[in-house]
């Protein structure tokens, strides 16, 4: 499959070499444990201690969960590996390789609106720490990931972030759809109320920051997905079922934003369009059976032909498609159950060491 433009772009900015989006003196949080005598202005002189603005602390959870098995053990946060692997979990948004060149699909605008827009949307604002799930829409819900405070320290980015292609590209994307998230005042209020943004922060110190960051922001240099705003969870379910590159068992049966499973859940997802269809059907039926009393239609055998078909399917339909989720519910039951039962071994032999 020929690859999209923005995908070329984008394999040409991976080979850029990579720069943190502002310069040392513009961060709004400072590690203490960096040397704070290397803050420097835009001309390279030393900025003094009493000359600097007020920032916040860096400070970093002590442990994390992997992502790749929620049934796992929290990793403790220790070293620099493990920064590099919690900036990795944080930040990389591997659900979406595969249907990048189709989210056009599952959006409204390109740009991300404004969160004072998108309230006015009826759009309740959900917390999700998985950035795969920020600015993802269901049932006007509209998740958004708090704006990590790592991201607006400096010795973070030139350590950390700059180091790995894929961390840096989700990293800048996830930081410049805050800056169209938090145009103005009262979209900075209103992400203080719902603990998006530390509150800490004033409107002085975000204007200043977004003027010295946004435009190193580039938008070829982000992840494709940070290239379309609000997605919509029932379509990027549907694009992970039918894209090429992503389809398989697993992902028909995966879906979005399902973050517990549970057999009733899935069985209630997967069938709610089947009582619309149903009733559809029962329309049909009931208008083909007074059109079979009429004369004219009475003695029309294609008429008799599609009502007898539509009869039969009526009938085995529905209990087709209750025989397949019922199978994979039953089946993905069976695998969490062993699942659990490993997880259940390994704690018991952690224990006994």
């Amino acid at each position: 499959m020929a690859r999209s433009n923005d995908e070329d772009v984008f394999s040409l900015h991976a080979i850029l070499p990579k720069r943190p989006p502002f310069g040392s003196h513009e961060g709004l949080v400072e590690d203490e444990s960096t040397d704070s005598n290397a803050v420097t202005g835009s001309d390279g002189s030393k900025i003094p201690q009493t000359e600097r603005p007020s920032r916040l602390p860096l400070v970093l959870p002590a442990c994390f969960t992997d992502a790749d098995d929620k049934c796992d053990e929290i990793l403790p946060l220790v070293n620099t590996l493990d920064l590099n692997e919690y900036f990795r979990h944080d930040l990389e948004m591997r659900t979406f390789d595969g249907i990048q060149e189709y989210l056009w699909s599952a959006t409204r605008y390109n740009i991300v609106e404004a969160l004072n827009e998108l309230i006015g949307l009826s759009y309740s604002v959900a917390i999700s720490e998985q950035s795969d799930q920020h600015l993802v829409s269901k049932d006007q819900r509209l998740y958004i990931k708090p704006l990590p405070e790592y991201l607006l320290c400096y010795s973070v980015w030139e350590s950390h972030l700059c180091k790995e292609e894929k961390i840096y590209a989700s990293a800048l994307g996830l930081l410049r759809s805050y800056f169209y998230l938090v145009r103005s005042k009262s979209d900075l209020t209103l992400a203080h109320q719902a603990s998006l943004i530390p509150t800490e922060i004033t409107w002085q110190q975000w204007t200043s920051f977004t003027r010295a960051a946004f435009p190193k922001c580039a938008r070829d240099s982000c992840h494709p997905r940070y290239k379309y705003g609000v997605l919509g969870a029932s379509d990027l379910t549907w694009l992970l079922r039918l894209c090429p590159e992503t389809r398989s068992f697993r992902h028909f049966r995966q879906q979005w934003m399902v973050q517990n499973w549970t057999p009733s859940g899935y069985v209630r997802e997967s069938t709610k369009w089947l009582l619309g269809a149903l009733v559809y059907i029962t329309v049909a039926l009931t208008a083909m059976q007074v059109g079979l009393a009429t004369d004219r239609l009475h003695g029309y055998r294609l008429f008799q032909e599609v009502s007898f078909g539509l009869t039969i399917f009526s009938i085995l339909a529905p209990l087709a498609v209750l025989f397949v989720v019922l199978s994979i519910t039953v089946t993905d039951f069976v695998h969490m159950l062993l699942i659990l039962n490993r997880w259940k071994r390994r704690s018991n032999h952690n224990l006994v060491d």
